[in-house]
């Protein structure tokens, strides 16, 4: 769409070649209707010529640059929660209940994070790819949770749903008990003993 002289005819070109011719109304607006649907994902440069009741022709306009892009994105990588307690730092089980949840994801695109299918917030990936979700806001109940994410890159295309990622939060902490000594001399199970190698 654009303005041009008022009542007179445009000429709408793509790369050079004419796609469409249209009209503008009293005010000089027009507005062509135009379809890239057999076209390829790239950059494409729109020009207009104008002609006027008289017969006169404008000079082309200047190019804008259309850039089609109707490939979805990768499904964001291995997601990962940052505070991984515990004696292993990534088995995803945890004493933390309020996570921050990360990955990789195609740069610049908008990352949704899910939890148990429910969106629970977004980020915009940076320009390494690497994105991260603060759902600290929430503290979780002892519980096994599955997060997903999908990406949404800049034209609008969303891709798959990420593999998802498996976090268990538990809180709780058992109390030891201690049953007895392995060797008991004298009186049976009353804890005292001559042995001074126990197990």
């Amino acid at each position: 769409s654009g303005k041009a002289e008022a009542s007179s005819k445009l000429r709408l070109y793509m790369d050079g070649n004419e796609v469409a011719t249209v009209y503008t109304d009293s005010t000089g607006v027009w507005q062509a209707p135009l379809s890239l649907a057999k076209a390829q994902d790239g950059k494409y440069t729109l020009s207009a010529k104008a002609y006027d009741l008289a017969g006169n022709v404008s000079s082309e306009s200047s190019g804008l640059v259309v850039t089609l892009d109707t490939t979805a994105p990768a499904a964001p990588g291995v997601l990962e929660i940052t505070e991984d307690r515990g004696i292993s730092s990534s088995d995803q089980l945890t004493n933390d209940p309020t996570l921050k949840v990360g990955g990789t994801a195609e740069a610049g695109s908008l990352v949704t994070l899910f939890r148990d299918g429910s969106q629970v917030g977004s980020a915009v990936a940076n320009a390494a790819g690497v994105w991260s979700i603060d759902t600290t806001s929430t503290t979780l109940t002892d519980n096994d949770y599955l997060y997903t994410a999908t990406s949404t890159d800049t034209s609008g295309n969303t891709g798959a749903l990420s593999q998802a990622l498996k976090v268990t939060i538990d809180t709780a902490t058992i109390v030891p008990t201690l049953a007895g000594i392995s060797i008991d001399t004298g009186v049976a199970g009353d804890l005292i003993t001559s042995e001074t190698a126990q197990v």
